[in-house]
């Protein structure tokens, strides 16, 4: 069995990555202070390799500004150190075979990845190992050693306090993701908003749901409403509303759609068209209908906006079944309206 031994001597990366050669190896990174795991201390920070050590670790240091390594030193490469390993290999798979084991070995000493290892613009783990087929007498094994004992070590905490930061943990591997403070609250608030903006986005999906009777009582408040001439648009029709209400179940986005639908004579026209429906100025709803599809969108807040539709799912159709279904849908409502009209 093959052993690799690594045992970090640390130095300025300015520094490193002018005696480093252009050879394969695999290379570390560290902070100014140790670090501590779950399971014990260590300086390193993030773990990489390259078939090219010199180059890569250039890389790192013209680039390391946007990197987590980066910013908690603030720009400040001289707080950056690394050290590198060359090893003799045949192929760059064989030097991610080595990088992989040496991730393994520091979860297995230190219960967690490297901190720098999973966040933005970090290597991603090698899932798997690339040489399974080997033996144990030729496969290599890398063994992580470092004293740290008696040095003052940061905790997650200390890092995140020190360097404006915060972090979460994945409960389902091994890692640690730190962020600039705040992302975690903008990824909430964001979620929040994607999970309305579902609810009120119309699309074929709904609209192949629908009955006679919903399509003509929407179709209805469509064709009630003004078209607003004294602003003309390339693209786009606005209606305009006498009222800012809309009778429940029914949201604006449904009446702009189905009201684009009327306007132009097909669910998917060659020429785009927007589709805007006003109140005193304030957006109500609004539509895009087109060759390769449509939806709408509800503006106007009404408890109705936040419940979930009914929408097509588990069934498949032929794109052309599907389309004459949603044409079979809004032409019997059609129909049924212009008799009412008349009548």
């Amino acid at each position: 069995m093959k052993i690799l031994v690594l045992n970090p001597k640390w130095k300025p990366l300015a520094k490193v990555r002018e005696l480093a050669r252009n050879v394969p190896g695999l290379y570390m990174m560290a902070f100014d202070k140790p670090v501590k795991y779950d399971k014990g201390i260590s300086r390193v920070i993030y773990i990489g390799s390259s078939t090219r050590i010199r180059e890569r670790l250039r890389q790192h240091y013209n680039n390391m500004k946007s990197h987590f390594i980066g910013y908690v030193t603030e720009g400040d490469m001289e707080k950056v150190f690394s050290c590198f390993f060359e090893v003799e290999v045949e192929s760059q798979e064989e030097v991610l075979t080595i990088e992989q084991m040496a991730f393994e070995e520091f979860v297995k000493k230190f219960g967690v990845m490297p901190i720098g290892n999973w966040v933005p613009g970090a290597t991603d783990l090698i899932e798997e190992m690339l040489l399974d087929e080997q033996t144990e007498e030729t496969k290599s094994y890398v063994e992580h050693v470092e004293d740290n004992s008696g040095e003052y070590a940061l905790t997650f905490d200390e890092i995140a306090e020190k360097y404006d930061l915060e972090y979460q943990r994945d409960e389902w591997s091994p890692r640690i993701m730190f962020y600039p403070k705040g992302t975690f609250t903008k990824w909430e608030e964001r979620k929040k908003e994607r999970e309305i903006e579902k609810l009120t986005k119309i699309t074929m999906l709904h609209i192949i749901c629908w009955n006679k009777d919903k399509v003509l009582s929407v179709l209805k408040i469509a064709m009630g409403l003004n078209e607003d001439k004294t602003k003309k648009l390339k693209a786009t029709r606005r209606f305009l509303s006498d009222t800012s209400e809309v009778s429940n179940p029914h949201t604006w986005g449904e009446v702009a759609i189905v009201l684009a639908r009327y306007l132009t004579g097909t669910w998917f026209p060659e020429n785009r068209t927007f589709v805007e429906i006003k109140h005193k100025g304030e957006l109500l709803g609004k539509a895009i209908i087109k060759k390769s599809g449509f939806y709408g969108s509800d503006i106007a807040n009404f408890p109705q906006r936040n419940s979930p539709r009914p929408s097509w799912q588990g069934v498949t159709l032929r794109e052309k079944d599907f389309k004459e279904r949603l044409e079979r849908i809004f032409r019997n409502a059609l129909a049924d309206c212009m008799i009412n009209r008349t009548v």
